[in-house]
Order: structure tokens, then sequence, then C-alpha cells
């Protein structure tokens, strides 16, 4: 049938189970329900104050729907909404009014809906069975400065337009190369809980794309192909794969339970802040423009991931002895820039999980600028500089140095744990050159050419092995370890 006005106002439930049309629709009572499993279609100008939404029919908003005021809402029971047109979601009047209770239910967006309440908004999944699902094809636009947490499935192939505030989507969905989210400056993107597919996603604008997750089992963000992001991707939680090509413009990763992983490319074009959490993975992330790496807390690094450092990187920020440490297994760090070790306390980069022990590869310059010790548990090769200015670098896991080692005075460099081999290096400064070990079995380093320290040289354990000739400006003090010429 046909109504001019379908108004659901005071404690009535309408089971509409045929074909119902009306030229408009008011929904405004907190006890007005509408049920059934039939199709009503609303023509003109639509109205959802207060109430609920029940039962497996479709409701169709031909000229969009504004649901509007402070009064809660509810949808569940396989409810189908059809957007169409503009449709608007505001009035609320402080945080979490406005709000929806949700379960099973689709919200099927062809038009442009508007969220533009100016308070912290959520809609809940509140009922039992499936999460609600919100399939966009037009565009999902937020307006609004608070934020919005979506507790339901949003799968996108249209336009998600972040213009301010934050869009948090908390229970999975999908975005692909058909459809676009755009994030303003100053506006995020949150990726908050469930699985998320991002494949040959179109990201637009300077804004945060965030994953987040209260653990990092909680959020799984999945990304295939290539996407580009011209803002900031954010790691506060959860796990993000990246098994494609993804470039930012900017990267932070700030919290314990926030996971790099994935056996694609990250590629970080400017700024970039590890604070805490974990890389994994048999990736790589190339960090254009250097990492700073800071804070007290401790990160952890293995499964065959690839840093490859351009720029200036650093790391620094501990607090007291032994915090802002390593955690690592199987990976590799290539620095090709400038690394500068700046911690002012004690500080350790273990050898902790199964398998090879990481390997640092330095072609650019690894500089020590602090006062402390630096224990590194990895083998360390180099072909660039290594600068030690102060404090003691103390290479644990053997390696291959070449290039150029500078030991400034009052500096050491000790090398300890299995083989270090020395060939065509260059050695300068007055510091002291430190072979180390707690038997002579347990560290070797090998002089395969002439050994020229302009410093001090100390044996304290291991075994220093030359075959060339040795010259030493300063002291030779041996004790403990061993010294042999072939």
């Amino acid at each position: 049938g046909y109504h001019k006005q379908l108004t659901n106002g005071n404690y009535g439930t309408l089971v509409a189970n045929g074909a119902l049309t009306a030229a408009t629709y008011s929904q405004t009572d907190n006890e007005a329900i509408l049920d059934g499993t039939g199709t009503v279609n609303i023509t003109g100008a639509a109205t959802w104050t207060d109430g609920a939404m029940f039962g497996a029919g479709t409701i169709n908003f031909n000229a969009g729907l504004a649901i509007t005021g402070p009064a809660d809402k509810n949808l569940a029971g396989g409810r189908v909404i059809n957007l169409f047109g503009t449709s608007t979601w505001s009035g609320a009047t402080g945080a979490n009014t406005n709000d929806f209770y949700t379960g099973p239910a689709t919200l099927n967006n062809f038009g442009t809906f508007i969220d533009a309440n100016v308070f912290d908004t959520i809609l809940r999944d509140w009922y039992s069975g499936d999460a609600m699902v919100f399939n966009n094809t037009g565009t999902y636009r937020k307006t609004g400065g608070g934020t919005t947490a979506l507790a339901l499935v949003f799968n996108n192939t249209g336009t998600v337009d972040v213009q301010a505030g934050v869009l948090a989507l908390a229970r999975g969905g999908s975005a692909g190369a058909s459809g676009e989210l755009a994030i303003t400056d100053g506006a995020t993107l949150r990726l908050d809980a469930g699985s998320f597919a991002l494949a040959d996603t179109v990201i637009t604008g300077t804004g945060t794309l965030e994953v987040a997750g209260a653990f990092a089992s909680t959020t799984a963000v999945f990304h295939t192909g290539s996407t580009t992001l011209a803002g900031q991707l954010l790691l506060t939680g959860g796990t993000l794969l990246a098994n494609g090509t993804l470039t930012a413009a900017t990267y932070a990763q700030t919290a314990n339970n926030a996971v790099l992983g994935g056996t694609g490319t990250l590629n970080v074009n400017g700024a970039a802040t590890w604070a805490d959490g974990s890389m994994f993975d048999a990736g790589t992330i190339n960090f254009n423009a250097g990492l700073a790496i800071t804070g007290p807390t401790e990160k952890n690094l293995a499964g065959g991931r690839i840093i490859n450092l351009y720029g200036t990187s650093t790391w620094s920020g501990a607090t007291g002895a032994n915090n802002n440490d390593f955690y690592t297994g199987p990976a590799t760090i290539n620095n090709f820039g400038t690394f500068i070790d700046a911690n002012a306390f004690d500080t350790i980069l273990r050898d902790w999980y199964s398998g090879d022990a990481m390997v640092f590869n330095n072609s650019g310059t690894y500089r020590k600028t602090s006062a402390g010790s630096t224990t590194l548990e990895l083998t360390f090769n180099n072909t660039g500089t290594v600068d030690v200015q102060a404090g003691t670098l103390a290479l644990a896991r053997g390696g291959r140095l070449t290039g150029t080692v500078d030991i400034d005075a009052q500096a050491v460099l000790q090398l300890s744990g299995h083989t270090h081999t020395l060939s065509g290096l260059t050695l300068s400064g007055t510091g002291l050159l430190e072979v180390a070990g707690s038997f002579a079995s347990s560290s070797s380093v090998v002089a395969e050419d002439a050994l020229v320290l302009p410093g001090d040289l100390l044996v304290s354990g291991g075994t220093l092995t030359t075959q060339g000739a040795t010259n030493i400006t300063g002291a030779l003090r041996m004790a403990g370890g061993r010294s042999e010429e072939h």
C-alpha cells in the first residue's frame, strides 16, 4: 500500500510483512519499533529520532535518512537498510548519545552518509549473533571532530572521507582498489579490532591511518597489492601484516602490543619513530629518512625481518640501565646512513629468539656518542665507519670488520663472542681495543693482515690471532686470553 506519511510514534510496533510505500517517514519514540519481513519504501524525507528496527525485512530510504537527536537507537534481527540520496547522523548532545545498539543487520549506503556528530559516538555490537555490516558503495563522510567508533564490519568500495576527528572501525572489513580512503590532515582512520583486508587500497590525504588494538591479536590488518599513504602510518596495537608494497610519508610505532609483520615491503619516506612494539616476519622496511628508536621500553625484532636505514637514525631515550633494549632473533639491519647510538645508560641488544643471531651490516657510519656501555649480541659486519666517541661498544656475536674504526681517547671497542675477522681495517684514535671472552675459545679475533693500532690493546679473554705485522702505538696488556702470531 501507499501512504502519504508513515509515522511510528508512541508505544507501538509496525510489523511490515508485505510491500509498504510511503512519501515520508518519522520514527520518534523509544518504544516505537519497525519489525517484519517485508519491504518498506520511503520516497521522500525520513527521520529516525528514537526507537528500534528489528526483523529481517528491508527498508529503502530513497531520499536519504536523518538520524538525529540524543536518544539511543536499536538495530538487529537481520534488518536491511538501503540508503540513497544524502543521509545524516547528527544531534548528539554529549559523549555517547545518539548511539546505536546493534546485532545482525546490514546497512547498504548507495548515496552520501554524513557523520556529523560533534561529540564522541559509538555504534555498539550489542545483540547476539553476527556483527552488523556496513557496505559503503557511496560516500561515508565524517565531519564532526569527535571519535566515532563503529563496532561493525565495514566494507568499502566507494569513498570513506574522514575530514575531522577519528573514525574507528572495530569489527574488521575490507577496502580495495575500487574505492578510496580519504583522510584529511589532522584526522584519523583507526582500524581498531577485527580482521581487515586491504588490497591495492587507494588512500588519499595527509591524515593518519592507525592500526590499533588492545592486544597484538585483537586486530589483524592484511595488506596486499600496492598502496601509498601521503600521511602517517601509526601502529598503536594489533598487527599489520604488510604483504604487498606499502608506502607511507611518516611512521610511528608506539605501543608494546603493536606488531609489524608480513612478507612484503614497507617504505617510509619521512620521519619515523619506533618507541615500542615488535617487528617480525620476513618482510622489509625501508626508512628512507632515518629512524628514531626512542623511549625506555623494550623492542622486539626477529622472524627474518630486514630493516634498511638511510639518512640519520638515532637510538636514544633510555632512562636507566638496560631499558630501551632489544630482544632479537633472525633479522638484519642494513645501515646505509648515519646511526647514532646515544643512550645515556648501559643498553643491550639481546640474542633472544631461536635461530641465527641478528646481523647488522654497516656500510654507512655507526657512531656511539654516550658514556655507557652498548652490548650488541649480533653479527656486526662493517664496510663503512665505526666511530666510538665515548663509553664502550661491545660486539658480542662476531662479524667482519673492514673499512674504518675510530676509537676516541677514553672510549673502548670490545670484541667478544664468536669470531671477529679484521681485514683491510683502518684503525684510528687513541682509545682501547679490547679482545674479551669468558674462555680462550669463547671468542676469536683474527687479523688477516697488518694490525696497526694507534691506541691501546687489551686482551682480557678469548684469542687474538695476527697473520700480519702488528704495530701498537699505545700499551699492550694481557689480562687473560691468548695472543698468537702466524
